[in-house]
């Protein structure tokens, strides 16, 4: 099975007592970890921003109470992307969940280092004085309910044994637990993608986003052609209008295509620049709006067509099917706007 994040042999390991898994006897159903992480993989991959699936090292009691961890989990805890704990006093109390712990975060290079790939999922409450030094800095997400005047706690479930008011809490927070998974993954992907060479890969200049629309937007079209392309600004410009020229051309010289997604306020491309880019996204350009910019240019496609549709033709490079807006007077206009 192919892993989803490049450089590692895992996406996530589970470490957990084996205890806070157990049914009561002659109980088919699943313990409460296994059904998590059944539960964990079918939602995050879900939200994998490319097509793939996670690969996640759970191992279901192999390992004997006194024995000391196996090469085989050793190895996989340290070759994993990140590490989901389910924290519990159980947890502390198990030799094997503390070798895991420490493998990971050397492998990780350091507490430091671990902290942003480790995520909890609170079991039980456990007091902050026993939380490990790996784990001070960590809020995690809690999956047990405390009562409010006697104080004593249960763990979250979606079944019949649990109130309906419990069960709702249990999927919020897996749907939260979900979101923030998919998210270190998917940047986790997007760092070990950029790092890798490309020197085979087109550039597709993806011009600064206007505001949170057109931001959100380019988030997403640099997520879908990342793995087929290069995205380039890879870095961000000096904002001295010299050095910002400077370091524009070398880009714009790369790039094959230019892209310029528009928000509410229009482009933030400096007037000095627009005649330099104009000529070069002349008839390969993505709006949303109107722009005071680049108004209704020749070669600028409106945003009519589907989304999945838009994205498919800048991955292409080649963009069929789409019809540039054209008026009598655009030329003229454009070259008084972008007059300086």
């Amino acid at each position: 099975m192919t892993v989803y994040v490049p450089g590692h042999e895992y996406d996530a390991f589970v470490s957990y007592a084996r205890d806070n898994d157990k049914t009561d006897v002659g109980d088919d159903t699943s313990g409460w970890v296994t059904t998590l992480e059944q539960r964990v993989e079918r939602l995050v991959n879900g939200q994998l921003k490319v097509d793939g699936k996670v690969r996640i090292f759970f191992d279901r009691g192999s390992i004997a109470p006194n024995a000391p961890l196996t090469s085989t989990i050793a190895n996989a805890v340290q070759r994993s992307a990140i590490l989901l704990v389910v924290f519990s006093p159980r947890y502390l109390n198990r030799p094997w969940c503390d070798q895991e712990r420490e493998h990971f975060t050397k492998a990780a290079g350091g507490v430091t280092q671990a902290q942003p790939r480790i995520f909890l999922v609170h079991f039980d409450e456990v007091p902050l004085k026993r939380y490990p030094a790996e784990f001070r800095e960590l809020i995690g997400i809690e999956f047990y309910y405390k009562h409010p005047v006697e104080g004593w706690t249960a763990e979250l479930r979606d079944d019949d044994t649990v109130r309906d008011e419990l069960k709702v809490t249990y999927n919020e927070r897996l749907r939260k637990l979900r979101h923030h998974l998919a998210q270190t993954l998917n940047q986790m992907r997007r760092t070990a993608t950029s790092a890798a060479p490309m020197v085979d890969k087109p550039a597709v200049f993806l011009a600064e986003p206007t505001d949170r629309v057109s931001r959100k937007l380019r988030q997403e079209i640099e997520d879908t052609l990342e793995t087929r392309i290069r995205v380039l600004p890879s870095k961000n410009y000096d904002r001295g209008l010299e050095a910002y020229q400077t370091a524009l051309d070398e880009d714009l010289k790369q790039a094959v295509l230019f892209v310029q997604v528009l928000g509410e306020a229009g482009s933030v491309v400096r007037r000095k620049v627009c005649p330099r880019v104009a000529k070069v996204c002349s008839g390969n350009v993505l709006r949303r709006r109107t722009s005071p910019c680049f108004g209704a240019a020749p070669g600028i496609c409106r945003w009519k067509k589907s989304r999945r549709k838009t994205l498919a033709t800048i991955s292409s490079l080649q963009p069929p099917g789409w019809k540039p807006v054209r008026s009598p007077n655009s030329k003229r206009r454009l070259r008084k706007r972008l007059s300086v």
